[in-house]
């Protein structure tokens, strides 16, 4: 099976398939054999939800734009107030 991105399932087996061979390896550091190990859960990740994160995607891009608006609408109020403030004060001191 294939999603509309080409990821496959094949090719995720493949690869996973290719870390087991290199997992069996009896002269493989430790280091190397966490990084397979994380990488094989990676793998196992991708072939159960790799579908769902696709569908998924665009609501968090939507989400993500949503947050920075409001980001940028606060700092423009912080800085309209400030300014306001600011002004008010010198105002009142200059009198």
């Amino acid at each position: 099976m294939t999603d509309s991105d080409g990821i496959s399932d094949d090719l995720l087996d493949n690869q996973n398939s290719k870390i087991e061979v290199l997992l069996k390896n009896k002269g493989i550091s430790k280091v190397d054999r966490v990084v397979l190990e994380t990488q094989q859960y990676f793998l196992m990740f991708l072939r159960s939800d790799h579908k769902k994160v696709i569908e998924m995607y665009p609501y968090y891009v939507e989400e993500k734009r949503k947050r920075e608006r409001v980001v940028i609408l606060n700092n423009a109020i912080m800085i309209f107030l400030a300014t306001d403030v600011l002004s008010r004060i010198i105002g009142y001191i200059t009198k």
